[in-house]
C-alpha cells in the first residue's frame, strides 16, 4: 500500500485510471491464507491499511478488486472482491470500464473514512 503514482502498473492501467486529482494511496492487493478465510482477517487487514494511510497523510485510499464476485482460484484471488471492500467501509467511485477481452473487469472502491 502506498501513494498510487508509486504504483506504475496501477496508474498506467487502462482498467485502474484516477478517478479525479485527489492524490489517492491504493491497496494494490489483498491475500489471506485459505485456513484464515472467512474470520475477518482480509476485512481487518483492509481496516488496518486505511488507518495507516490516514495517520500517514493520505487524502483518500483506493482498490480496484473484482467487479464480479464469482469465486476464482487463489492465484487470480489478489485483487479482492467489491463485496470485501464494502464490508471493510469502502464505497463504489467508479463501475467497471471497458477492458480487452481477457483483462480482470474492475471496478473503483474509495474507503467512505475519508473524502
Amino acid at each position: 500500500m502506498g501513494p498510487r503514482l508509486d504504483y506504475h502498473r496501477v496508474a498506467g492501467s487502462r482498467a485502474t485510471p484516477a478517478v479525479d486529482d485527489v492524490p489517492v494511496w491504493v491497496i494494490p492487493c489483498i491475500t489471506v491464507r485459505t485456513e484464515a478465510r472467512g474470520q475477518g482477517v482480509a476485512v481487518g487487514l483492509i481496516r488496518a491499511a486505511v488507518g495507516y494511510a490516514l495517520a500517514h497523510g493520505a487524502p483518500a485510499v483506493e482498490a480496484y478488486p473484482r467487479a464480479d464476485g464469482k469465486r476464482v482460484h487463489d492465484e487470480w484471488a489478489f485483487y479482492g472482491t467489491e463485496a470485501l471492500f464494502k464490508k471493510a467501509g469502502f464505497k463504489k467511485a467508479r463501475g467497471v470500464l471497458p477492458v480487452p477481452k481477457g483483462w480482470t473487469p474492475r471496478v473503483t472502491m474509495r474507503s467512505a473514512q475519508l473524502p
